[in-house]
């Protein structure tokens, strides 16, 4: 019959080695998750250290893993794609959306990830309902979230200017949530700055905003129109 002492020993070095084992995982990965770091911090690859991620075979072993680690290694294709971007191969590009696809296996609510899904079919040429998809479903996963919905509206606007068809109607979504959740500055600054169109379209989502809201952001807009009108 097992004692205490012993089952305490046990456990103790089942525990050690669940530890080693997880610490000798963190080192095998420590240059991907640095370079993931690096890439969401601001730093963009080099073409020649871009091109060296495209043969390391550890990052597509992170990939399968669901966790930290896939994130990380989905960071560094997804920079990889935008170094390379005027390569003439369009390996980076496809290896981009299979390893965004694969974080969504992992993550099927990630936001971000479809985002970047949208945005990489939309430069693979892929046909426009494929792209809207996957914006919709970021606006369902990520509805109103500031940390990814300038990013998606900065993706929208020239879909909309170019006149893609469909892309009014996710913008528009995007900016009722602007419209009842950000700093009248920021609005301002946004209005200004963008074309006639896309105007218009922030008049039709302050049509949307409940009563008291709307009434506000109309009188913000009417004053900046006047302003632009002089």
């Amino acid at each position: 019959m097992w004692t205490i002492r012993p089952l305490v020993a046990v456990i103790a070095l089942a525990t050690c080695a669940a530890g080693l084992s997880g610490l000798a995982e963190v080192n095998r990965f420590a240059e991907i998750t640095a370079t993931a770091a690096a890439i969401e911090a601001g730093d963009r690859l080099s073409p020649a250290i871009a091109q060296g991620w495209t043969k390391r075979p550890l990052l597509d072993e992170a990939l399968e893993r669901c966790g930290p680690v896939a994130r990380s290694a989905i960071t560094i294709r997804l920079g990889v794609a935008d170094a390379l971007a005027g390569a003439p191969s369009s390996a980076p590009l496809s290896s981009g959306l299979q390893a965004v696809e694969t974080g969504l296996r992992c993550s099927p609510l990630d936001g971000n990830l479809w985002l970047r899904r949208s945005m990489l079919l939309a430069r693979q040429g892929a046909a426009s309902r494929d792209v809207l998809a996957s914006l919709r479903l970021s606006q369902k996963s990520a509805p109103a979230d500031g940390w990814i919905i300038y990013p998606r509206i900065r993706f929208e606007k020239p879909m909309v200017d170019a006149g893609s068809a469909g892309f009014g109607a996710v913008l528009q979504h995007d900016l009722k949530a602007v419209l009842e959740n950000e700093a009248d500055s920021d609005i301002m600054t946004f209005y200004v700055t963008s074309s006639p169109r896309v105007r218009r379209l922030v008049r039709a989502a302050s049509l949307e905003l409940r009563p008291k809201r709307q009434g506000s952001v109309s009188g913000l807009l009417d004053s900046v129109d006047f302003v632009i009108a002089k």
